[in-house]
């Protein structure tokens, strides 16, 4: 597809260019900590969630982060619009893509796809393995995690995985359509995102499994639709249609409920005690922000002066590090979250 210039924000990145060591100069001695990587899908920075009357006040939920340690970051940009360039970014501490890119068909080099391949040398994965660290993968029910050598998925068992593998081995064969079918009659088996964040104590049992530095990515598809929350927070069945009608009457409120449900999510994680999460490097964020119907993008318009695209590219973005790090600057835009999080662990 064309590339779209307000797909991209890669000049946020020129402030933050040469305040942290390069990842590539880092030493695995070093490293200490896990870290966390926890996306919420479609995520609104508060301050945007709050001028829509999304939610009431930001400071009540400020005053929570803070309580728990954690800080939260105005005025932070994703770099790209699209979750699979804005996630290859964050992943590879780079731009996927530029304005001066004019076309591309290949989206290996994109997330979920460049996770896919272990055999591709990306700069995550070249990462991962310089430093050593192990990679865990919680994903959800439209980009879920496929172990390799680099990739280890929660929960995953013998059959799972020895599936997994014949299945992309014989991806181009007839034999893809048998293990496709086992695949999905398996899936059930592993650990997705909001299960995860909704029970520490499976962190700390992975924890004793596998005692070595990892790095977690979590990645809910929240508050990005199906919109699955009553206003209680209560699951429900859904069709499962990730573009539902933004002009729709009741869209708005939807995402309203999914956005606060996804702050309780939120809010119990970092309330759940633990003393290996407590060590660990957290960030959570939106991997971007979202539109809303013609009449809203007029009101936001003329109340505020904010256009669609300040709506799309301003993210939620908390985090909790070492007081050894507190004196390293927190970055302004989303290209820089693994280079922070590197220059602390």
């Amino acid at each position: 597809k064309p590339i779209e210039k307000k797909e991209i924000q890669s000049d946020l990145d020129i402030e933050n260019k040469n305040q942290w060591i390069n990842i590539n100069e880092i030493k695995n001695s070093s490293i200490k900590n896990d870290i966390f990587l926890i996306v919420f899908d479609a995520m609104l920075s508060l301050d945007r969630a709050e001028k829509l009357k999304i939610i009431n006040n930001k400071a009540d939920h400020i005053k929570q982060l803070n309580f728990y340690g954690f800080n939260y970051v105005d005025n932070f940009n994703s770099n790209y619009i699209p979750t699979h360039l804005s996630l290859a970014s964050i992943l590879g501490s780079d731009f996927p893509v530029t304005e001066k890119s004019k076309r591309y068909k290949d989206l290996g080099n994109f997330f979920p796809s460049l996770l896919h391949d272990p055999g591709k040398p990306t700069n995550f994965y070249k990462m991962i393995n310089k430093l050593n660290f192990t990679f865990i993968w919680a994903g959800n029910a439209h980009a879920d995690c496929i172990p390799n050598i680099y990739v280890t998925c929660l929960a995953k068992n013998f059959k799972k995985d020895y599936v997994t593998k014949l299945r992309l081995l014989y991806l181009d064969s007839i034999y893809g359509y048998v293990l496709n079918y086992l695949y999905k009659r398996i899936l059930d088996n592993q650990i997705d995102a909001e299960k995860f964040l909704s029970d520490v104590s499976i962190y700390d049992n992975t924890k004793n499994l596998i005692p070595k530095k990892s790095i977690y990515l979590i990645h809910l598809l929240k508050p990005h639709p199906p919109f699955e929350f009553d206003k209680d927070c209560n699951k429900f069945a859904t069709e499962g249609n990730l573009e539902p009608d933004v002009e729709a009457e009741d869209y708005f409120e939807k995402y309203k409920i999914a956005y606060n449900c996804s702050l309780k999510l939120i809010n119990n994680w970092i309330a759940q005690e633990s003393e290996n999460k407590d060590k660990a490097i957290t960030l959570i964020f939106g991997d971007h922000g979202w539109f809303f119907s013609k009449k809203i993008k007029k009101k936001v318009r003329d109340e505020y002066n904010l256009n669609e695209f300040d709506f799309r590219s301003s993210i939620y973005f908390a985090y909790k590090i070492p007081k050894r790090c507190e004196n390293l600057k927190t970055p302004k835009s989303s290209v820089n979250i693994m280079k922070f999080a590197m220059n602390c662990a």
